[in-house]
């Protein structure tokens, strides 16, 4: 594998672990919001759901 290669495969990884991480902020910055609200479990229930998708999308390309 050249050089090249393993810059662009770097750059894949770490694109998807920032996805990774962008997610589960996303899902637990939801669930902060709702704690308060009458909706809180439909939240935190939509909230994880999201987070196993990107989850399992990022095992899918791993």
């Amino acid at each position: 594998m050249g050089r090249r290669q393993v810059m662009v495969t770097k750059r894949t990884t770490e694109r998807r672990e920032d996805e990774l991480r962008a997610a589960h902020k996303e899902a637990f910055d939801k669930i902060l919001e709702a704690r308060s609200s009458t909706g809180y479990q439909d939240t935190v229930h939509q909230a994880v759901t999201d987070l196993i998708e990107a989850c399992e999308k990022y095992v899918a390309r791993h």
